[in-house]
């Protein structure tokens, strides 16, 4: 600032110390600038600048001060801005004693000053909510590392200290803080919040969360399952250490499973910036000695690159073998099981049938205009299950492996075979009983401990979230096209995540730009689609329609009645002479959300469910692959569901 006047007319005086120290080049004013630059560099700023002189100020015989001096730059353009990459420099044609009283009429600065801040006002309804989700992110690594200290030290406390399983749960924990430190150190939030990183940096990163995700079960299992023993046959040493009384195994289990979900969080976010940025996603998964070789990541990144090839895949044709249903085995309303036969070789298989065509009786033939619509569809189908045999799934992406199909050309039908997940069908070829749909076991949950619901629901929306990373979406999600496996170890290692959960139902799911063929009856299908699909047969399919329809399925767990009952409760409601249509079907949803879910699952779940059937989620605007949908639904869903579990 100008101030050599300001100088002459108070030398002497109290304020001369104060009008020195704005000068341009006084320790006060240097260390200012130096300081908000550190504080401030990456933020966007405005920053307006004068281009008239101001007259100076004088000092009248009776002490006042008169602006009646020579004119003279107030403000140099040098001082008023900061000169960074992120700066919008706004010149404003008045003198000084104006800059700050512009007028409103047309042609004025007023008008662009105005907009630029409105848009750092617009831009804050994202950068606020990235800066919480970077204290977020680096909270988990703090959380994990901590917890994990807290493990190890319950470990060395119940375990003699030449004891091989404390030497290995040692080595296991230790490399866990050691993985932590590295994340600290390197530039992972920046990563996970979209911006730019050294591909080196990413490669660290990538390694460190996956070999985070596969050190604490390799580390814990077998010690989980023996301190799991009854007290008279595991270890007694150190039993009256701190650790030992303050902590439990049932304690230690919570903490170890905390860790589990934090670094799953990692994974997911992971995930989705690999869909984004194709130097994250090109990185090497498939090296020997690299701990992604046989990670959920690395399965992911090969669904990436496979989704993105689908116009090049030719439709697959059908299996050679024979197939044989079992009825007598087949789940009502469930699971269909069958028996598949091919050279010799048998093996018992999940059936799925996709229709591509209505069975006509004898003497009624097909017109040429059916017979080419059965012919697109079938074409379709074929090119789906091409897709889906070379998928290489497993059971941490929540999606069953696809054989094959076979043409039951006879009634205008494929049938899709997937493998049966673990040794599920006992010798008499029947299913185990803890192998349910969803439909079917929400109807065993509806009194379950709340911790059960939690998981369950957090397994499901990370089953769609799964299928969203790999760029896919599914179509057709509901209740009965998920399959639930409640583990054998429940009772020996208690977690409140029990279920496996598995994504059927593909047999509508094709690539986003594929149309859909929609039909306006009300069946099972049709109550979970969004209201969108219903007026609109050529519309592209998105994923926010698959998030509509998570949330009515997150719905029946969290208030233990299905959609049938639902629906059943719209119609009773409706005044005579109305009728459902799609909105007053969602509007009766999302009432229902908003009541029931607050008494049975808490306001944070019923929040994440509703925020599901409103499509509010915060996202106004994303690239092709939906990336910042896919990050909104972990944060604003997953995570809220999260808290749930890790009670």
């Amino acid at each position: 600032m100008l101030v050599t006047p300001w100088i002459q007319a108070v030398i002497g005086e109290p304020p001369e110390s104060l009008v020195r120290d704005l000068a341009p080049d006084s320790t006060t004013m240097t260390t200012l600038r130096e300081d908000f630059s550190n504080a401030s560099a990456k933020l966007e700023i405005v920053s307006c600048y004068e281009l008239r002189e101001t007259p100076t100020s004088v000092k009248q015989e009776d002490g006042s001060l008169k602006r009646c001096g020579p004119p003279g730059m107030m403000v140099r353009k040098a001082s008023a801005c900061l000169s960074w990459e992120n700066e919008e420099k706004i010149p404003i044609n008045e003198n000084h004693s104006m800059i700050a009283k512009l007028s409103r009429r047309e042609g004025s600065a007023y008008h662009k000053v105005k907009d630029a801040v409105l848009n750092l006002v617009i831009n804050a309804r994202k950068v606020v909510p990235n800066q919480f989700r970077r204290r977020d992110i680096s909270d988990y690594v703090r959380v994990i590392t901590s917890t994990s200290e807290t493990v190890r030290r319950y470990v060395q406390s119940r375990e003699p200290h030449d004891s091989e399983m404390r030497k290995s749960l040692d080595e296991g924990l230790a490399r866990m803080c050691d993985m932590c430190s590295v994340l600290i150190q390197e530039q992972f939030s920046d990563f996970f919040l979209g911006q730019d990183v050294p591909i080196a940096a990413i490669d660290r990163i990538k390694g460190a969360i996956q070999e985070l995700a596969q050190i604490l079960p390799a580390t814990l299992r077998g010690w989980l399952t023996q301190e799991a023993r009854p007290p008279s046959q595991s270890p007694t040493s150190n039993q009256s250490s701190d650790h030992a009384t303050l902590y439990g195994p049932d304690s230690v289990f919570k903490l170890a499973d905390r860790v589990f979900r934090l670094t799953e969080i990692l994974q997911q976010i992971l995930s989705l910036r690999m869909l984004e940025d194709p130097h994250a996603r090109a990185l090497n998964f498939q090296g020997s000695e690299s701990p992604t070789r046989d990670s959920g990541l690395a399965y992911i990144a090969r669904q990436q690159d496979l989704f993105r090839s689908t116009n090049q895949l030719q439709p697959a044709k059908s299996l050679p073998g024979t197939l044989q249903i079992a009825s007598e085995t087949s789940t009502p309303g469930g699971i269909t099981l069958g028996r598949y036969w091919d050279n010799g070789n048998d093996q018992y298989v999940i059936v799925e049938y996709r229709q591509y065509s209505t069975p006509r009786e004898s003497g009624h033939p097909m017109s040429e205009r059916e017979l080419n619509l059965a012919a697109s569809v079938k074409a379709q189908t074929q090119k789906l299950a091409a897709l889906l045999s070379q998928s290489d799934f497993r059971s941490g992406i929540h999606m069953l492996k696809c054989l094959g199909f076979v043409d039951e050309d006879s009634v205008g039908r494929l049938a899709f075979l997937y493998n049966v997940p673990g040794q599920l069908v006992g010798p008499d070829g029947t299913l185990h009983k803890r192998v349910l749909t969803l439909k079917q076991a929400i109807r065993k949950l509806s009194r379950s401990p709340l911790e059960i619901r939690f998981g369950l629901a957090y397994q499901v929306a990370v089953s769609l979230l799964n299928v969203h990373s790999c760029g896919w979406v599914h179509k057709n999600i509901c209740s009965r096209n998920i399959i639930c496996v409640l583990p054998k170890d429940r009772e020996i290692i208690p977690k409140p995540t029990h279920w496996d959960v598995y994504l059927k139902g593909f047999e509508s799911s094709r690539g986003a730009s594929d149309c859909s063929n929609l039909t306006p009856e009300w069946n099972e299908n049709v109550w979970y689609r969004h209201p969108d699909r219903f007026d609109s047969p050529a519309e592209r399919f998105i994923k926010k329609y698959d998030i509509y329809s998570i949330g009515l399925v997150l719905l029946e767990i969290g208030t233990g009645e299905l959609m049938e009952k639902q629906h059943e409760k719209a119609q009773s409601a409706l005044e005579s002479g109305h009728v459902l249509t799609p909105k007053s079907w969602k509007d009766f949803l999302l009432k229902s959300a908003e009541t029931m879910l607050p008494a049975t699952m808490g306001s944070s779940y019923a929040k994440a469910v509703t925020r599901c059937i409103k499509g509010d989620l915060h996202v106004k605007s994303d690239n092709p692959n939906e990336v910042a949908l896919g990050l909104a639904f972990q944060q604003l869903v997953i995570s809220s569901i999260a808290k749930g579990v890790m009670i």
